[in-house]
């Protein structure tokens, strides 16, 4: 006669076993099988009380009765977060896969990851997350590392591999929100006197302040996209970054999504001049790169991120402006185009943005000073002073005769 009939339990029922450590603490360990006992070895899991190893035991029954049972897996969280990113490869860009690989390598394998996903809780994430801030990581950076771990955690729940999505509830660092620096309109100005001429950028910039496009849309902006006649660039790709790190087109914005921008005609006849050097520069070339972008480096390939910015940084201190990042070129424009009383929702589209409220939300500062203007206008309506009555209206009130129906009123 086996222990397990001498005891009266059944196969998958389960067990407590009282264990003491070295140091004299009294421990309550929880067995138990998977299903009728015909496999190889047993599940234990160890608690402070004899009360919680039995509730643990009972859920697991309740478990096994209604189907939902779920057998302890040796699987780590970096083992569930690399499952994650591989399925996501077929939806997102590589560009994205890589960077969340580089995420988990950095942040996420070394400490929480090596934990088996069986014995994680939301307090283990919290603490992680709580870690990450001591260790010096800013809160954005933090923030693109939960965001994939949660992804991870969400889809794990969905798909049954754990029974609750194991980050619910757990809270991330505060983020400030960040101040672009922009040009004013005087700046802008200034700077566009200043490069009209460049047969490189001068044209770049021109368009990139009247359409707050991105850098990496400026950059991989074809000629087939732009329609100068009828004033339309059609912004349908950005530069990007392959598997090994080189940059590449690809066909898709950030947004997903193309967008028609209109371009008022002064743009579309410096982009025509612009077109003019650059054909002039093709039969000057013997090693022209035919890429087919509106904004080459000199040789047909487009503009490579480093020599751009090191120009601009140059260009600004020689033309005395502020040095603002490339990308800011976009709030500039933004800034300047809502400060113009350009309805929010038509400045949103013209950006990319997903939402009018992610516009709003980012020029803040702008939407102040708008809604300062609108109500200055409104209480210049509301409490002028009434202009003098008519002389007629006078007349009337004083005789209460109803000049409309020729009859006395009073």
């Amino acid at each position: 006669m086996t222990k397990r009939e001498r005891t009266g339990q059944t196969w998958g029922e389960g067990w407590v076993k009282e264990r003491t450590r070295a140091d004299g603490t009294v421990t309550f360990q929880a067995r138990w099988y998977d299903a009728d006992g015909t496999r190889p070895g047993e599940h234990a899991k160890t608690f402070p009380t004899r009360d919680a190893a039995e509730d643990h035991l009972r859920a697991i029954r309740r478990a096994k009765r209604d189907g939902r049972y779920r057998p302890p897996s040796a699987m780590t969280v970096s083992d569930l977060v690399a499952e994650y990113v591989d399925r996501a490869a077929s939806r997102i860009s590589e560009r994205t896969v890589l960077t969340y690989r580089a995420r988990a390598r950095r942040m996420i394998d070394p400490t929480i990851g090596r934990r088996a996903l069986d014995g994680l809780a939301p307090l283990d994430v919290q603490r992680w997350i709580d870690a990450l801030g001591r260790q010096g990581f800013a809160p954005s950076t933090v923030h693109a590392a939960v965001a994939v771990l949660m992804g991870a955690l969400r889809e794990a729940a969905l798909l049954g591999i754990t029974d609750r999505h194991l980050g619910q509830g757990v809270r991330r660092p505060a983020l400030g929100r960040p101040t672009a620096t922009v040009w004013t309109e005087a700046e802008a100005r200034r700077v566009l006197a200043a490069v009209r001429d460049d047969p490189i950028y001068g044209a770049l910039y021109h368009l990139a302040l009247a359409t707050g496009m991105r850098p990496g849309e400026l950059r991989a902006l074809k000629w087939a996209d732009v329609d100068l006649d009828a004033g339309v660039v059609t912004v349908r790709r950005t530069i990007s970054k392959g598997a090994d790190g080189s940059e590449v087109i690809a066909d898709r914005t950030k947004s997903k999504r193309p967008r028609a921008v209109a371009v008022a005609p002064p743009i579309a006849e410096r982009l025509r001049w612009h077109k003019a050097r650059q054909a002039e520069r093709r039969l000057a070339s013997d090693r022209w790169r035919d890429a087919g972008v509106v904004f080459d480096g000199g040789d047909g390939h487009w503009i490579w991120q480093g020599p751009w910015q090191r120009w601009h940084r140059a260009m600004c201190a020689r033309v005395g402006v502020p040095v603002i990042r490339c990308h800011d070129l976009r709030h500039t424009s933004a800034t300047l185009e809502l400060a113009t009383g350009t309805h929010p929702r038509v400045v949103s589209e013209r950006l990319g943005h997903s939402t009018v409220t992610m516009t709003l939300d980012r020029y803040t500062h702008v939407s102040h000073e708008t809604q300062r203007v609108a109500a200055e206008a409104l209480a210049g309506r509301l409490f002028a002073p009434e202009p003098p009555a008519d002389a007629s209206e006078s007349l009337a009130d004083f005789t209460g005769v109803d000049e409309t129906h020729g009859r006395e009123t009073g």
